[in-house]
């Protein structure tokens, strides 16, 4: 699912079909992805990253309802797939991503703009776990855990 997502997202950017391949085993065998395999909860909420850069270059490319309302469901589904951690980090990527394609590309700063209408849309239809999810971690035992533990 990491390396189809990513070799779509490439494709969508513009990478030739051999860049989109190149792209897609990075991203699903990265240094990240297999340090991480054992922690199936992160492997899984980082490999629907590329899905949901892929829905957003959708939707700045067409600005249609339909593509911004793939881009929020896909942010709601890699909140669900279970690691708070692996999912902040990817909106602040998203954050910057958005911010930079606006800056550096005029013709669509107004959709990757509109964009982030979608991505708390994602947040809004996510927040149906969110709040079990905070009240999880308040009881987990690392919540009290100090610094030498």
């Amino acid at each position: 699912m990491a390396g189809l997502g990513a070799y779509l997202y490439a494709r969508r950017i513009g990478a030739s079909v051999i860049g989109a391949a190149i792209t897609s085993l990075a991203w699903q065998f990265s240094g990240a992805a297999i340090g991480q395999i054992s922690h199936i909860n992160i492997v899984q909420t980082s490999a629907i990253l590329p899905w949901v850069l892929w829905s957003l270059q959708g939707y700045a490319a067409k600005g249609t309802f339909r593509r911004g309302t793939i881009l929020s469901v896909i942010v709601a589904v890699q909140f669900f797939a279970g690691h708070q951690q692996t999912f902040f980090n990817s909106l602040l990527l998203l954050l910057a991503y958005i911010v930079v394609m606006a800056v550096a590309n005029r013709d669509l700063r107004r959709r990757y703009l509109a964009s982030l209408a979608f991505l708390g849309t994602g947040l809004l239809l996510s927040a149906l776990q969110m709040l079990p999810t905070f009240e999880l971690l308040r009881r987990s035992e690392r919540s009290a855990a100090t610094y030498e533990f």
